[in-house]
């Protein structure tokens, strides 16, 4: 049997996205994508539940993948209350940062869902808080430093972000990686003190 060492946020947030996608494909999840604010569809409560809605297989499979192999050493680090803090800032984090981008960008607004912000969040915060501890990307055959993976990943993001076409919300990525990030510095400054 395999061993992930799972810890207690990571393990409870890795079961609400299962239940809410096995919600999804049964249909019962329509309202709980973070609608465009302003519109009747819109509800304040879906800045939560977006992020355990996923658009398909492959979406919550990789959301899924780097919360459990990357979420329970940041948990770990800086104990579970403030990880579920973090992990929930960076998703709305991420949502809100995504919103006012794509006003000032001029960009229609869709409905967003998943859970990337907050999984950013947890990319860039294990970038940020284990810079040199190597990461083995599949299929690349030599580790890449965390640091230098997750610097990366959020500048192609912000690339993408301003040049691509496709319905996936870039800037949710990259506005979940800042609150992570500052969020990560705030808890280990006041565990410093």
């Amino acid at each position: 049997m395999i061993n992930l060492n799972l810890t207690r946020v990571v393990r409870d947030l890795l079961l609400i996205n299962l239940i809410f996608f096995l919600l999804t494909i049964l249909g019962l999840t329509n309202s709980m994508a973070l609608y465009p604010i302003g519109t009747e569809d819109f509800s304040i409560f879906q800045f939560i539940t977006y992020m355990f809605i996923h658009a398909g297989f492959f979406h919550i499979l990789m959301n899924m993948l780097a919360l459990v192999f990357l979420g329970p050493s940041i948990e770990r680090a800086i104990g579970y209350k403030r990880f579920l803090t973090f992990y929930l800032i960076s998703g709305i984090g991420g949502a809100l940062f995504h919103i006012l981008i794509t006003m000032i960008m001029g960009k229609t607004q869709m409905p967003m869902v998943g859970a990337s912000g907050a999984v950013f969040g947890i990319l860039t915060g294990f970038g940020y808080l284990f810079p040199k501890m190597k990461l083995q990307i599949w299929p690349i055959p030599i580790g890449i430093k965390a640091g230098w993976f997750s610097g990366i990943y959020f500048v192609t993001e912000i690339i993408l972000g301003l040049t691509s076409t496709d319905n996936v919300a870039h800037f949710a990525h990259v506005g979940g990686g800042i609150f992570g990030v500052i969020m990560l510095y705030y808890f280990t400054k006041i565990k410093r003190n």
